[in-house]
């Protein structure tokens, strides 16, 4: 930052005898500021103590106090440091100089007065829209930019706004709701809603068509079963019982390897496991063992 080049000096509080004693009570001097009087052709001090007035006040010096002088003498030179020496092409500003030289240059910022008028006129500037209800719009030639016409339209209002030399249907006091849900109809549907359950899914439409026709036996069942053209008795659980074959039944047949049974072997053949005879007639000198498709041994 660029120094500023301050031709500055430090003077004291100064006047003349009557019009200092015309304060009386009115200013008590801080303690250590001196106040210089002019009293005719002499100049004298006063030094304030923070507690007397200006009229209570000694006279410095004329007491002939050395030590009081050198005090004096010693404040001020506080206050010389204090306020330090101004800034000029060789020596950089100090104490108060150099606080200065850090504050805005006064003729580049705005006052407060100027700052407050230029914020009045920027708002003076902008355009604030004004309404009109009207029976019918106005003609072009009277009508403002700056208003919004409302002309009743079926209960409520148009709006219109002239732009560019041209009536605008900008708008309509009518608050359009279609596609809103109204409350009553937003609870009736919520009192249908299903709790989501953790784990758990609603099943979609399709799956629901195939489960109900499964249940109804509509699907993939068998409704009957028989054997040789006879039904087999069919449980309200729909469980099918397959009876064991007898010499007057169809039914399923098991092996055995007993004697003279039939024994069906693990692909689904059948054999006779020895078979004996307790009589057999010869008539024709032939004796014929007719086993079927079953072999025998």
């Amino acid at each position: 930052m660029q120094m500023a080049n301050l031709n500055s000096r430090l003077v004291l509080r100064n006047d003349i005898l009557t019009n200092w004693e015309s304060l009386d009570e009115q200013m008590i001097p801080f303690k250590g500021e001196a106040l210089v009087v002019f009293d005719g052709e002499k100049t004298r001090l006063k030094i304030g103590d923070g507690i007397h007035s200006f009229n209570n006040l000694p006279w410095f010096g004329e007491s002939g106090d050395i030590e009081e002088l050198d005090a004096i003498v010693n404040q001020l030179q506080e206050l010389t440091k204090k306020v330090g020496n101004p800034s000029d092409d060789e020596v950089a500003a100090s104490g108060l100089f150099a606080e200065l030289d850090k504050k805005a240059d006064i003729e580049k910022v705005y006052t407060k007065e100027e700052t407050d008028l230029a914020i009045t006129s920027a708002i003076a500037e902008i355009k604030h829209f004004e309404k009109q209800v009207l029976d019918s719009l106005p003609d072009i030639e009277m009508a403002q930019e700056d208003t919004i016409y409302l002309v009743p339209f079926n209960g409520s209002y148009n709006e219109y706004l002239l732009i560019n030399g041209k009536w605008e249907l900008i708008g309509s006091t009518v608050t359009d709701l279609e596609g809103y849900v109204t409350n009553d109809a937003l609870n009736a549907a919520l009192e249908n809603k299903v709790d989501k359950v953790d784990g758990q899914r609603l099943i979609t439409e399709d799956e629901s068509d195939a489960l109900a026709a499964l249940m109804n036996g509509e699907v993939g069942t068998i409704k009957l079963i028989s054997i040789d053209g006879i039904p087999l008795e069919i449980s309200e659980d729909k469980s099918v019982d397959l009876p064991i074959a007898s010499l007057s039944n169809l039914g399923v047949v098991k092996g055995a390897d007993k004697v003279n049974q039939a024994n069906i072997t693990e692909n689904g053949e059948i054999s006779v496991n020895n078979i004996t005879f307790d009589h057999i007639v010869n008539g024709t000198n032939e004796v014929v063992i007719n086993c079927g498709n079953a072999f025998g041994y």
